[in-house]
């Protein structure tokens, strides 16, 4: 897995950003397993990207300068897949730690 969060554009194809952090990466080679994205969502403005991590945590992407602006923590193991309420003031995040 290269870490990576992709955005297409569905009408024409091409892909519009990336969103990658050299600092996620785990140097590690015992650890290279924890490298990975395993779910995204977006926010309801579609402003923020939430990506779902192997390394149980959740980073935060503001999806127009291709940042990453936080970094959310919690779960013991990989996240599983990630959810926005319909009113956009929640995140349900669901991970392979039972909770």
């Amino acid at each position: 897995d290269d870490l990576t969060c992709r955005l297409f554009d569905l009408r024409a194809d091409p892909k519009i950003a990336i969103y990658y952090d050299d600092a996620l990466v785990n140097p590690d080679p015992d650890k290279a397993a924890q490298n990975g994205v395993s779910s995204v969502a977006f926010s309801a403005s579609g402003r923020l990207l939430f990506g779902g991590y192997y390394d149980n945590m959740i980073q935060v992407w503001d999806t127009l300068k291709c940042v990453r602006v936080a970094c959310l923590a919690g779960h013991d193991q990989r996240v599983a897949s990630l959810g926005v309420s319909a009113n956009g003031q929640a995140l349900c995040t669901a991970s392979w730690d039972n909770t």
